[in-house]
């Protein structure tokens, strides 16, 4: 399964767990809220933006120890760290953690220097943004305990 399809099948899981814990039907994002706004779903005003577990390299079964931040898109806009979503929703296999947008920015601001972050690394390592090839993102691998400080939330899953 591709990192597409996985993402499709965490986003359909996740708006399943919105209407069993809320009790309504959540809206799902259209195609360009989703790409342009980064949102998912959103339940009463308050959206939220899903990311499925993945590889650290292609081809490897997905990280449990890191995740992928995006900084800046493929087309180098804005990324979903910088998106609208007020929520964060991580699939951790058994688990959602659902931290709040903003304060991961906040976490990530009080540990990254910002005059330096855009100094693109070419291997995979922690805290080091990377640049794929022919595309014009920014991404930093992070490790998943970088999460324990936005006082997540943890829902298991039904």
């Amino acid at each position: 399964m591709n990192g597409s399809e996985k993402g499709y099948r965490s986003e359909m899981q996740f708006g399943k767990e919105l209407w069993m814990r809320f009790g309504v039907q959540p809206v799902k994002s259209s195609r360009d809220e989703d790409i342009k706004s980064h949102w998912d779903w959103k339940v009463q005003d308050f959206k939220y933006d899903v990311k499925s577990k993945a590889a650290i390299r292609r081809g490897e079964d997905s990280s449990q120890r890191y995740i992928w931040i995006e900084f800046t898109n493929v087309r180098g806009r804005k990324g979903w760290l910088f998106g609208e979503a007020d929520a964060l929703a991580f699939d951790r296999g058994k688990y959602w953690m659902i931290v709040n947008r903003q304060r991961l920015v906040d976490v990530l601001s009080s540990k990254l220097d910002w005059e330096t972050i855009f100094e693109t690394g070419s291997e995979k390592e922690p805290w080091k943004m990377y640049q794929r090839l022919n595309r014009q993102d920014g991404v930093m691998l992070v490790p998943v305990l970088t999460l324990l400080e936005c006082e997540p939330q943890t829902w298991w899953k039904r």
